[in-house]
């Protein structure tokens, strides 16, 4: 059964984050998108992807029942993204989130992940509304977004870098 800790779509596994994703974690988090257009979180080795990343997923699974998980690729069983549901304490609805690989951006990855979540957030009655932020430079999340049926809300989010774009979804 899809839940919002784990849920699968025609190509893809999302399951709760492992210890053992550690080495994954770095390398998104260390891409030079990544830095651009979410911002560096200096996660540079295991441990700090363990303690900064993974252990507070933990605590969001237990605690929130959302959290951000690993996206693994069923044909090949590769880790190729994250994405997820969060709750930050500067929006009133969770927020969905999501970075793939690059060698995995183009192929409709995120937005099989992203709307298998969406669907599963309905189904589960999560939230009314999900909110999305992006930085305005990130065309391509954008552009998914609004494939998604997300609206632009607003072009600052306060507790965000400036600007940041505001999106929401009514379910």
């Amino acid at each position: 059964m899809n839940s919002l800790l784990g849920l699968e779509t025609a190509r893809l596994i999302l399951r709760k984050y492992q210890k053992e994703d550690a080495a994954f974690v770095v390398d998104i988090m260390g891409d030079a998108d990544f830095i651009r257009y979410i911002g560096d979180r200096n996660i540079h080795d295991e441990a700090t992807a363990i303690s900064q990343v993974i252990e507070p997923a933990f605590q969001s699974y237990d605690e929130l029942g959302i959290g951000m998980l690993m996206v693994i690729d069923k044909a090949t069983q590769t880790p190729i993204g994250l994405a997820g549901m969060l709750k930050r304490d500067f929006l009133p609805h969770p927020d969905i989130g999501y970075a793939f690989s690059s060698a995995f951006r183009g192929k409709g990855f995120a937005f099989e992940a992203t709307q298998g979540l969406m669907e599963t957030a309905k189904a589960v009655n999560l939230s009314d509304t999900i909110s999305a932020i992006v930085d305005p430079d990130n065309v391509s999340s954008i552009r998914l977004l609004e494939k998604l049926g997300f609206a632009f809300i607003s072009d600052s989010v306060e507790g965000t870098k400036s600007p940041t774009h505001l999106f929401t979804k009514d379910l």
